[in-house]
């Protein structure tokens, strides 16, 4: 599948801090120095985002980097939870302490 959804909960978050922030995808790409296909592609789920572009893009958003980054992760976990259970594995996620 050419056009499967490879990462699409970062470009998810890409696309609400960019409308959060009342940016165009081709100023947001400007700024990244970036080509905005690159970046739609991302928020589009159909390409996959390097940390290097993954900070790039934040700085453009005037975002945190780990916002974007995170929700990848989060992403990838729950992917893995739904592989796992119906073999039978229980599954409890508990979250990180904060460090505030």
């Amino acid at each position: 599948m050419a056009n499967a959804p490879i990462d699409r909960t970062i470009g998810e978050a890409v696309r609400a801090c960019r409308f959060d922030v009342r940016l165009s995808l081709r100023e947001v790409a400007r700024r990244a120095k970036l080509s905005a296909a690159f970046v739609g592609d991302i928020e589009l789920g159909r390409r996959k985002a390097k940390p290097d572009t993954v900070r790039r893009i934040a700085r453009a958003l005037g975002a945190n980097e780990d916002y974007l980054l995170d929700a990848g992760v989060k992403s990838k976990v729950r992917a893995l939870v739904k592989k796992l259970e119906p073999l039978g594995y229980e599954v409890r996620l508990q979250r990180r302490p904060s460090n505030r």
